[in-house]
This record gives C-alpha cells, sequence and structure tokens, in this order.
C-alpha cells in the first residue's frame, strides 16, 4: 500500500474534481496542501500541514513514510505537477498518484478546441524555447507570475 497519495485536485472547485477523492481524505493520517488547497476541504486542524519547501516536504516524507499521507495537488500532478516530483523522490512503491483535471483540459474544453497533437509545457520555473514553441501547431503551457499573466 502506497503510503503518499498525491491527490488532483483539479482546477480548485467541487463541479471540477474528480468523483471519490473524498475518500482518500478521510482515509488520510496527514493531508498536506497549500492554504488555498486545504481551504477547498473541511479537514480536521489536527490532520493538516501547510506545504513546505520541497526540501524541507522531503525530509518531512521520509520520517513519516509509515503514516497515510495525502498530498494535495493542484491540477494533475502528473502535468509538470508534484505527482512527478514525489515518485523520483520516494518511488512508485510508496507513491500512488490520483489524477486530476488540469487547467489546460479545462481552457481546451471551455474553448471547444481538441487536445490532439498539441505540445503540452509549462513555464513554471523555467525559460521557455520559444522558437522550439512557435514550431508547433497548438502549444498548451501553464504559465506563472513571470511568463504568461
Amino acid at each position: 500500500m502506497a503510503m503518499i497519495t498525491v491527490l488532483g485536485i483539479g482546477p480548485g472547485s467541487d463541479d471540477l474534481m474528480l468523483s471519490g477523492y473524498q475518500r482518500y481524505l478521510d482515509q488520510a493520517d496527514l493531508v498536506i496542501g497549500s492554504k488555498r488547497q486545504l481551504g477547498l476541504f473541511e479537514i480536521d486542524d489536527s490532520k493538516q500541514k501547510l506545504l513546505p519547501k520541497l526540501s524541507r516536504l522531503r525530509e518531512f516524507l521520509q520520517a513519516n513514510l509509515n503514516r497515510r499521507i495525502v498530498l494535495l495537488a493542484s491540477g494533475d500532478p502528473l502535468l509538470y505537477g508534484i505527482g512527478n516530483w514525489a515518485i523520483t523522490n520516494f518511488g512508485s512503491e510508496h507513491v500512488k498518484v490520483v489524477p486530476g483535471i488540469s487547467s489546460i483540459q479545462y481552457l481546451f474544453n471551455q474553448l471547444g478546441l481538441s487536445m490532439n497533437d498539441t505540445y503540452l509545457t509549462s513555464s513554471h520555473g523555467r525559460q521557455p524555447d520559444f522558437d522550439f514553441l512557435l514550431a508547433h501547431q497548438t502549444v498548451g503551457m501553464v504559465t506563472d507570475q513571470v511568463i504568461g499573466l
């Protein structure tokens, strides 16, 4: 059984979360997320922890692998998300990833655009290669405070 469940919560609205997410929260010994993420749910104060910097999170999770921990992830945890980080740091034997709807999926749906042949990327913490991006017909990019706001 995985000790860390990375739970994709979509763009942050009940109607955009996949069904079944609540059971992971109910079974958790501890739920870790940002203030905004934790605020979406009714979780007892004793069961929640604010998301620290990743170096501290790694240390905390390593010391608590015997507990059932849910790590909240905005959007889809494997689309430039914390799910990749968790698997890299703890291995798939200790991490279960529950997908969520990404903001890119939501946007394409709202615009009625197909995602077929779309190049998906993120500008979080990186400088995109715009020449490379412009070589693609369709690009879906999660942006940050620096690029794309």
